[in-house]
């Protein structure tokens, strides 16, 4: 049974990440991803409904950390749909106004469950049972049209309001980063080409393998706006740096991790090439001296 959902799960994360490299109008593509989490919160719920769980803890696990982080993608995808749609129709200024208003508006959600937040936000487990276990979800209140696809089999009492911190969260950091960009005045079609970097006469002449190690690794430790960074922006801004294409990049992550030995190879390379550079300097320092 755990395998089952954690599979679902992990495929639903490949099928997202793959639909950033498509060349395709972004709320087709919301509406694209939002087909897939349906998808596979429906598969989730059978196996459930089927298979059950085999001691509580199993269950308080699935209700707090595998479904909410499903479930969450779906609150995410659905309300930036209605974002950007509202979005197209407003100039620059009222651009910001709205994104600024928008922004307050999910975290009042976080003072509304100001308990139940810092409960997340520390991880907390001593009221799991009461939160993530079906037998408890008499307190389940407020849904919305979202969870008319869901029943009490599939619900507990907090697993919905997991989701929307998590999908709260994930939707702030990204309007701040467009809040960010529209006050600068930046286009956004040019932004996404990086027009200043298509003169760029450097060349990549290590493998394509090791510049995406590179890039997830910069972006896995936030090392760009505090990771407030898109992995796909990200790609494309080092294909212009180093005028090459990787279009599959996520792919080769995949085979990255994939890797029984030596998982950040490339990582290791640049470790022990700058070790090497230093000691040699430092050899000659003492050799000079």
């Amino acid at each position: 049974m755990n395998e089952a959902y954690i599979q679902i799960a992990q495929a639903l994360e490949t099928q997202l990440a793959e639909l950033q490299y498509k060349e395709q109008e972004p709320l087709l593509l919301m509406e694209e991803a939002i087909g897939l989490i349906i998808f596979a919160l429906l598969e989730m719920k059978e196996q459930v409904l089927i298979e059950g769980f085999n001691c509580s803890k199993s269950e308080v696990n699935f209700f707090k950390e595998v479904k909410p982080r499903v479930y969450g993608q779906l609150i995410y995808y659905l309300k930036l749909m209605k974002v950007e749609t509202l979005r197209l129709a407003l100039a620059n200024d009222g651009q910001v106004h709205y994104l600024s208003s928008t922004i307050k508006e999910l975290e009042q959600y976080y003072i509304k469950h100001a308990d139940l937040y810092r409960y997340y936000r520390l991880n907390m487990d001593y009221m799991d049972e009461q939160y993530f276990l079906r037998t408890c979800n008499s307190e389940v209140k407020d849904f919305d049209h979202i969870h008319q696809m869901l029943d009490a089999q599939f619900t507990t009492a907090q697993d919905q309001v997991w989701a929307t911190f998590i999908a709260h969260e994930q939707l702030i950091r990204h309007l701040e980063s467009e809040l960010t960009q529209v006050k600068q005045g930046r286009d956004k079609r040019k932004l996404d080409k990086y027009q200043l970097l298509e003169d760029s006469s450097l060349s990549w002449t290590d493998s394509k393998v090791a510049l995406v190690e590179l890039i997830y690794a910069m972006h896995s430790a936030r090392s760009v706006n505090d990771g407030r960074f898109e992995i796909k922006k990200m790609v494309r801004l080092f294909e212009l740096i180093f005028n090459i294409e990787l279009s599959d990049a996520y792919r080769v992550y995949i085979n990255i991790r994939n890797r029984k030995i030596e998982r950040t190879r490339y990582l290791d390379h640049l470790k022990q090439s700058l070790i090497n550079r230093m000691d040699e300097q430092d050899n000659k320092d003492i050799n000079n001296a």
